[in-house]
């Protein structure tokens, strides 16, 4: 966990400045499911430099970040919110105290099945778990080119990128259910993100993966990353079809 931490320390800056917000319909449908009351808590659990907890700030009474990474915290609290250390396998709070508690972008990183342990310990009966994540729609073409450009950059360089174990999707869903949450199910949610190349190559460089490069490496990267979108695009600016899976679960 301690070289996952450092290297989202290492991109906070990127972070904050490009990666997208999510869209409102998401969140329209959070605060649908689990109604604002007087008291209500909600946990952003990886919360990264706060994108979502400060959406959820907007809605409800208290919404605080829990992000294990430092240098994330540290830009979270200068954009604005409440955020307190900690990781998803190990809440630090009481047991029954969170109505809602979100996982954006980040359920990947986890160990699935001791976060939704510890989600069904710390939510109120009926409370709700939506972890989320925004990706290109399947027939989007601008991620997916970026990211064969780094793929042929490794290949080119004969670097060995450090192995990831995604488990968003099915493996998350099993857990939940595991953990005996019920009405556990995906959603979906289409929407636009607007985009100009040197936004669109900042947020790359935020990716985990670029982490591991060396400042050289990544500024040849961004500009092979430029000259694809611009081919891509054909122009400065263009619009980026996303979806944003939602699995949710509410505890009995």
């Amino acid at each position: 966990m301690e070289r996952i931490t450092d290297s989202f320390t290492q991109v906070a800056d990127d972070y904050a400045a490009y990666r997208p917000g999510y869209p409102d319909i998401l969140f329209d449908r959070i605060q649908e499911l689990s109604p604002v009351l007087p008291d209500s808590v909600v946990l952003d659990v990886g919360a990264g430099t706060g994108n979502a907890t400060r959406r959820l700030g907007q809605v409800y009474a208290s919404a605080i970040g829990v992000e294990p990474s430092d240098g994330m915290r540290e830009q979270a609290r200068r954009m604005g919110g409440d955020y307190v250390a900690g990781t998803a396998e190990a809440l630090p709070f009481r047991d029954g105290s969170v109505q809602v508690i979100t996982a954006a972008q980040c359920i990947h990183w986890f160990d699935v099945t001791r976060f939704c342990v510890e989600a069904a310990r710390t939510l109120v009966p009926c409370g709700i778990v939506v972890a989320f994540g925004e990706g290109p729609a399947p027939d989007a073409p601008f991620r997916p080119a970026v990211h064969r450009v780094v793929d042929q950059y490794l290949k080119d360089h004969e670097i060995v990128e450090p192995s990831r174990s995604p488990s968003f999707g099915v493996k998350a869903t099993n857990a939940l259910a595991d953990a005996g949450f019920v009405d556990v199910r995906t959603e979906v949610f289409d929407h636009e993100v607007e985009w100009d190349i040197p936004r669109f190559v900042g947020f790359m460089q935020s990716w985990s993966r670029m982490a591991h490069f060396s400042k050289d490496q990544l500024a040849e990267i961004a500009a092979l990353a430029a000259m694809c979108l611009e081919d891509r695009a054909g122009g400065e600016t263009f619009s980026e079809s996303c979806r944003t899976h939602a699995i949710i679960g509410r505890r009995e």
